[in-house]
């Protein structure tokens, strides 16, 4: 995926753009969760 030559977002990019970032945003909570019960 280019955002150069493509600027504009189509709705579709804007929901799976927020998924992944929400996705992301758990797994890290979960990895700090999980590292704080491995010490």
């Amino acid at each position: 995926m280019c955002l150069v030559t493509q600027p504009t977002y189509t709705p579709k990019q804007v929901e799976q753009e927020a998924f992944h970032r929400q996705h992301y945003i758990i797994k890290n909570a979960l990895d700090e969760v999980l590292f704080a019960y491995a010490r």
